[in-house]
């Protein structure tokens, strides 16, 4: 799965890039709602960190990797079995998209 998101970050880049755009990739980790939120928080981020860690090496283009954990703060599905909770154990990306102008003025 890592090869095949880098391969889609290299072509989300070479698009930004034809279209004069950057792109940020926020990787977020996850934890299900077991045990304290300050542990859930520490393992999603470490999970996230370790996605992460793997696109590195991977050729990805220009965009910038960030890493978010959020615990059990935001599920992505209502714990009602262990297949909610082995769900919500889990990373997910949320690309950010600006103009190359908006990240000159940022820099300033």
């Amino acid at each position: 799965r890592i090869r095949e998101t880098a391969a889609d970050l290299k072509e989300l880049s070479r698009l930004t890039t034809r279209l004069g755009r950057t792109a940020r990739l926020e990787v977020i980790g996850r934890g299900d709602s077991v045990g304290t939120e300050d542990v859930n928080l520490g393992i999603s981020r470490r999970r996230a960190d370790r996605v992460v860690a793997a696109l590195r090496p991977e050729e990805i283009g220009g965009v910038t990797l960030a890493v978010t954990g959020v615990g059990s703060a935001r599920p992505l599905r209502a714990e009602v079995t262990e297949g909610d909770r082995e769900l919500n154990r889990s990373v997910s990306f949320r690309v950010i998209l600006a103009d190359d102008h908006e990240k000159e003025s940022v820099r300033r």
